[in-house]
């Protein structure tokens, strides 16, 4: 028996040990992180957390959205909540799909502009910080 056999059968007797320890080796280090060690994932708490993180800022943004397109941009409140929507599910979708959320993102934005009616919207700048600022101004084409 040349010295590569007897190595060969000495690795094949070991090897259900070996695997049997290197089994129980990843479930005690799945159990105390949540995801396997050289995973490259997060851990299922941290993901979460991710999510719900996401999904309250993206709620909170809404309503924000929703009263500002109306009070100050004069947008209808059907259009302000379909562009609010638009954005923040597109918040929420960069998690997993940033191409797809940029697209709504863009179409939220295009939603919003052709609900504004017509003319120039003034947003008021300047103040008693920056008396000398003044405002932007946003061409929209008329209906």
């Amino acid at each position: 028996m040349t010295a590569g056999t007897a190595r060969l059968r000495r690795w094949m007797r070991a090897g259900p040990r070996r695997l049997a320890r290197l089994r129980h080796d990843v479930e005690r280090a799945t159990a105390t992180t949540g995801s396997a060690p050289d995973s490259g994932r997060p851990s299922r708490l941290s993901a979460l957390l991710w999510w719900l993180g996401t999904g309250l800022l993206a709620l909170g943004l809404l309503f924000v959205n929703v009263g500002v397109a109306v009070s100050e941009f004069h947008v209808t409140p059907v259009v302000a909540v379909l562009a609010g929507l638009g954005q923040s599910a597109a918040l929420v979708l960069i998690l997993i799909r940033p191409t797809a959320a940029t697209l709504l993102q863009f179409l939220a934005v295009a939603v919003f502009a052709i609900g504004m009616r017509g003319g120039y919207a003034v947003l008021q700048g300047g103040g008693e910080s920056s008396p000398g600022m003044p405002g932007a101004v946003v061409v929209v084409p008329g209906r």
